[in-house]
């Protein structure tokens, strides 16, 4: 059961993460003048990650601190593929905008 718990947990932080770099990647301009809402975002989503395990904790329901940490994770991997573009473009091997 807790491998389970594992597995879930790395599929929310990894997946949300590497939605993030695929929005970064299809949208690079709106990035550009969305970067401070990411930033407010990753701030909500980090407190909300933080209530929910708490929440977590006493209740044994980890449905909503899953969710909180594959929303973290949108934002957050906005941000670093932002931050580098340049890694990315090696590493995909194509031409990002």
């Amino acid at each position: 059961m807790a491998l389970n718990a594992i597995y879930a947990l790395l599929i929310s932080v990894f997946g949300g993460f590497f939605s993030g770099i695929i929005i970064a990647i299809i949208a690079k301009e709106e990035l550009n003048s969305g970067m401070r809402y990411f930033k407010i975002l990753s701030i909500i989503f980090l407190v909300g990650t933080l209530v929910m395990l708490i929440y977590s904790l006493v209740y044994k329901n980890y449905i909503l601190l899953l969710s909180f940490i594959f929303l973290l994770g949108i934002p957050t991997g906005s941000l670093v593929a932002r931050k580098y573009m340049r890694l990315l473009r090696r590493f995909i091997g194509k031409k990002i905008y």
